[in-house]
């Protein structure tokens, strides 16, 4: 978690929180790992160095969309990923080009055009149901697809690819709807 997370959950002033983890940091009980104006802190010698790379990543909403959807659909297209999530192309390159740098996800060609899948579904499943608490606290809608894939797959493997017609996110949405209506709907 992040500093300000940590002082939401636990209800501690930020001074006190920054004191207690620099003891905890001393005594190498805890890890910090920095990255873009954020401290992450993670309990030394329980996560790995690449789950705390994949981590960091997928703590940010629009990777953790993307890889979410990839788990429902795999083998896709960027313009269909960013279609669906209702993200401008670009920004879902950006993203997907991250993914790939930390390996992932992987992207081949099937007949003319490059689609995307993610490398280790089994393991990135895994990683995402061990740290739901951590990662899904905040995001409602990742939540419930994160709970819909645990549904629809539930050993981490999806058996079918490409989306037809309508998409299950959307379905989901529209069911959430229902459910817990838009105060601007």
């Amino acid at each position: 978690m992040h500093l300000r997370r940590i002082c939401r959950e636990l209800k501690i002033p930020k001074t006190t929180i920054n004191y207690h983890l620099r003891f905890l940091e001393k005594r190498d009980l805890i890890f910090i790992k920095s990255e873009k104006g954020y401290h992450w802190y993670y309990v030394a010698k329980t996560v790995g160095n690449r789950d705390k790379e994949i981590l960091s990543l997928i703590r940010q909403s629009i990777p953790r969309k993307i890889i979410l959807f990839l788990f429902l659909y795999p083998e896709n297209s960027r313009g269909t990923i960013s279609k669906e999530l209702d993200k401008p192309p670009t920004t879902v390159s950006y993203h997907l080009t991250k993914l790939i740098d930390l390996d992932i996800i992987c992207r081949h060609h099937v007949a003319h055009k490059i689609v995307y899948k993610i490398k280790n579904q089994k393991t990135m499943y895994e990683l995402l149901i061990k740290y739901e608490k951590s990662l899904l606290l905040d995001d409602m809608m990742a939540k419930y697809l994160l709970n819909w894939v645990k549904y629809v797959i539930p050993d981490g493997v999806p058996i079918r690819s490409g989306i037809d017609g309508s998409s299950d996110v959307d379905e989901i949405y529209e069911y959430l709807l229902e459910i817990f209506p838009h105060p601007y709907h």
